[in-house]
Formats: structure tokens, sequence, C-alpha cells
């Protein structure tokens, strides 16, 4: 159990932490003045020493219930699930917000190919931030709720999403998708694949578009028969973070755990880089393109345009070395 800093005596899940692993945010369901309302806490400092959990900025907590984050690698960007808004397309929308120097931006719907009259949540983003994997009930999938995934094309624009096809959605339901930072270990549950409870939890491997491995089952003591949901992976590659009920250690309707994963569904461990591009006689940031070659092949494995402010962050696969142009 995460502990008296994160957990309290209603419930919380849906956990999200940046890619250097000083920053845990997560969703809160606790009475406000008419009824629950979902919120998004943070905490601060890094495993073992979290701070105690504050609500994130206002501009992304509302009167409403939002819920469901994920943040990118560097920190910067977040998308997360908001439902019956005024600007809403279907009943939950996928929304976006983009930290700066003021804190997070106004949050903004992402629209139509994403979302659309039915139900999507859940999301994920891809190590380099261009791809969102995430839920959704609309037409063409293989059950009532499926995976799916967008590309970003430029220009504000997302991709036709597609769905990730019948090696991981069945005629059951699959939800809460984790792209790790490696790029390949995607995790999910599902009531479709053979398993322990109502909801297990897999992991598939991405191979060559658009194929993916077989799902595997994370096996007991992580699946069980109560409940379990919203599994994300650290750098490491093996330390996995989750919301569950009913265990005597529990603070309250539904925490936050901490667990080590099996060796056999590990996720490849991660390096991340970061740094600032300045001019080196007045010492004031430059936006400029940043590549890492993969030392071994010369191919380029990252490439980046930072902004205004001169700031980079890249998660690179562990164990191999890279040039930083």
């Amino acid at each position: 159990n995460l502990g008296d800093s994160i957990n309290g005596p209603y419930m919380e899940y849906f956990p999200a932490v940046t890619a250097d692993g000083q920053e845990l945010i997560f969703t809160r369901n606790q009475p406000s003045p008419r009824t629950m309302r979902e919120d998004f806490y943070v905490a601060r400092g890094g495993e073992g020493q979290w701070s105690l959990a504050e609500p994130l900025d206002r501009k992304v907590n509302s009167d409403g219930n939002e819920g469901a984050l994920c943040i990118s690698a560097d920190g910067n960007v977040a998308i997360f699930t908001a439902c019956e808004r005024e600007d809403g397309q279907g009943s939950c929308d996928l929304y976006m917000t983009i930290k700066s120097q003021g804190g997070w931006g106004e949050p903004f719907n992402l629209g139509y190919p994403i979302n659309t009259e039915a139900w999507e949540s859940q999301p994920s983003l891809s190590p380099d931030g261009r791809t969102i994997y995430f839920t959704s009930s609309r037409r063409g999938g293989f059950g009532g709720k499926d995976l799916w995934s967008s590309t970003y094309e430029g220009k504000g624009a997302w991709g036709e999403p597609v769905n990730l096809g019948d090696s991981i959605n069945t005629k059951g339901d699959e939800i809460t998708p984790f792209m790790h930072w490696d790029g390949r270990s995607l995790y999910f549950a599902s009531t479709g694949h053979p398993g322990i409870g109502e909801f297990d939890m897999y992991r598939s491997l991405r191979l060559d578009e658009p194929l993916w491995s077989t799902p595997q089952n994370l096996g007991y003591p992580i699946n069980s028969v109560r409940e379990e949901n919203g599994l994300i992976v650290a750098p490491d590659g093996k330390t996995a973070y989750y919301a569950r009920a009913g265990y005597e250690d529990s603070r309250g309707m539904l925490d936050l755990y901490r667990f080590e994963l099996p060796q056999q569904v590990r996720a490849m461990p991660i390096a991340y880089v970061k740094g600032f591009i300045t001019d080196q006689k007045t010492g004031k940031a430059l936006s400029g393109t940043v590549e890492f070659v993969d030392v071994e092949n010369g191919e380029t494995h990252l490439e980046m345009t930072t902004g205004s402010e001169g700031y980079y962050f890249a998660c690179l696969p562990g164990e191999r070395n890279y040039a930083l142009n």
C-alpha cells in the first residue's frame, strides 16, 4: 500500500508516473457538497518518499468529473477523460492540457476522429508522445469496449484511430491500456482472455505493425477474484502500480499499491536524458533539433524539436549506446 500520503478513506485509482519517477498523479473520488466527484491529485518526491498528495491545477480539475489521466514522458503534456462537458462529442471524451512556466494550460477537447458520439476514455501516450492508445465503445470493434490507437499527424491533427486487432481485442471488454516507455510492452485489462476474475490484467508485445503478441496473463496474486485496475509500470520495467480493494491494509474503498512484476512479464528498462539548449555566450535558451543515434547500427532512434525554452527530454531503451547531436 502506498500509504497515508496517497490513500484516503474513499477511492484512489488510475495512477500515472512521469518517466523520471518524480511525480505521481492519480484520480481520487470523494464527496463534494452535492455528490461524489472525481479530481486529480499529485504527489512528488519519488518512490518511498511521496509528499502528501494535493489537488492538481484548478484549470484541469473542474466542478465536474475528470479521471484516467496519462502524462507524457517529460511531464509537460497530459491527456485525460472528462464526461458530459458542454464541448463534448459523446458521453466521455479525451482532453489535452499542456504545461508551461505558468502551470497547466486550459484543457481542450481532442475532437474528431479521436472523440465520437461513443465512449472514449483511459488514454496512454507512447514514449515519443506521438501515439495515443485508448479505450472506446465505438463501432467497428470486436466487443463492447476495445483498445484503439491514433498517431499524431502534425498541426494539431490526429489520425483516424486503428483497432489493435483480434490478438488483443475480444468479444468481451478490453480497458485501461498502458504503453510502457520501452515502446513495445502494452499492459491492459480484459474480460475476454482466459483469466481468474472478471477483469484480469495482461501484457502484449508490439511486433511488426499492426501485429501484437498473444497476451500473457500477469497471474496470481496480481490478478485475483477481487477488483484490480489501472496498472502502470515504472521506467525500470519491473515496478508496477495499480488500484485494488478489499485488503487488510486498505485505507479506504480503493487504494493504490506497488509491487514487482514477475520476470516473464516485465518491460525493458529504459533510461532518460534531459537538458537545455542554450547560447554559449548569452546563456539564453535556444530552440533546436535534438537527435539520438544508435551507435551500433547508425540509425536515428529519436529526433525532436525543442520549444522556445530549449528543453528536451527523451526516453531511450536501456543497455544500448547513443550519440547525441
